[in-house]
């Protein structure tokens, strides 16, 4: 019995006998095209149902007038209203899927934008990085990626792409980069992600000296641009340091023109930190670091040390705690307040 009711009304969405309301597809060159309809199902979506049983003019005309890019994401967002389920065809681009999913957050039809977000995300699994940062790129600017159900849709994916080993890692610096100036990072869960494949590459690299440092510097960027603080993430970076490498680079004189100064800071607090670590751990050996002496386990042991105090202190100075956009919201609301109540 249940098939023989979804084969009825799936042919009533096909064939619109006995509608009673015209659903319109407006397109951006103003050509028209109707869909005639039924309430009942159009009712589906919370904000059809507030047009057309409300005290909107819809109601009096029986007409909804719906703005689309193309018709026929009109028609898929109709369909699934009627039948349940949408099924995208190798010509729907993932901007089409995503001027659908649109229409489905616009008009408050959850089921639907979550078959469109899975048939996404199972789109952009075929997809190169480049061509998935430009979609988040429009998702973003349309303000519908700040859903939270958009993000977690489209995460995995986005890691599964920058973990890649044929993914190189300034590459992934430069995705979450491009991350930063958009709504993306709005999640916190999001950047943590991604700062997480960087260090997973780095420590499978092997990466050291001026290249590390660079990432340590770059990473203090990540944390001022998005204001997720990172000095968990600095800390698991500073365990790549390898004191060989740091007698080696951290020793180098600085550059004249390019080594910014930010970078010799971080330069500097990095050999600060090795460096007391070293004479701490090794204050009853009078000798050069050798990296052939077994003595030196001792400072490579404290410079691993996640509770090494010089090393905190550089974290500290490099990586200074941060408000999150939503806290700092909240103070300034808090200041606000206290100073209308003294005025």
């Amino acid at each position: 019995m249940s098939g023989d009711i979804s084969s009825h009304v799936s042919s009533l969405c096909d064939s619109g006998d006995l509608a009673d309301v015209t659903l319109v597809a407006r397109t951006e060159d103003g050509k028209l095209h109707e869909f005639p309809s039924h309430m009942m199902i159009l009712a589906r979506s919370k904000v059809l149902h507030r047009m057309l049983a409300g005290s909107f003019v819809e109601s009096e005309s029986r007409r909804a007038e719906i703005p689309v890019a193309q018709v026929r994401h009109l028609e898929m967002f109709r369909r699934f209203l009627y039948v349940d389920r949408m099924q995208f065809c190798n010509s729907w681009t993932v901007d089409d899927m995503l001027d659908v999913w649109l229409l489905c957050d616009k008009y408050e039809v959850v089921p639907a934008a979550g078959a469109v977000a899975e048939s996404i995300t199972d789109r952009l699994r075929d997809m190169n990085l480049a061509d998935v940062q430009s979609f988040i790129d429009r998702a973003c600017a349309t303000a519908l990626i700040n859903s939270e159900a958009a993000i977690v849709s489209m995460l995995d994916v986005v890691k599964g792409k920058v973990a890649s080993s044929e993914v190189k890692l300034i590459d992934v610096q430069s995705f979450i980069d491009r991350m930063c100036t958009t709504a993306f990072v709005n999640s916190e869960g999001v950047v943590r992600s991604m700062l997480a494949v960087v260090i997973e590459k780095v420590q499978h690299s092997g990466i050291q000296g001026k290249e590390l440092v660079h990432i340590i510097t770059w990473l203090r960027h990540v944390q001022m641009r998005t204001k997720v603080p990172a000095k968990e993430e600095a800390r698991l970076l500073l365990n790549c340091v390898n004191m060989t490498n740091c007698a080696n680079v951290l020793r180098e004189p600085p550059s004249d023109s390019d080594e910014p100064k930010e970078f010799l800071l971080v330069k500097m607090m990095i050999s600060a930190c090795w460096q007391l670590c070293w004479r701490l751990s090794t204050s009853r050996i009078h000798y050069q670091y050798d990296a052939s002496r077994a003595d030196n386990a001792a400072a490579e042991n404290a410079w691993r040390s996640s509770s090494t105090t010089m090393r905190d202190k550089c974290l500290d100075i490099l990586f200074p705690n941060v408000i999150a956009p939503e806290a700092a919201g909240e103070v300034s609301k808090q200041f606000v307040a206290k100073k209308q109540r003294t005025e």
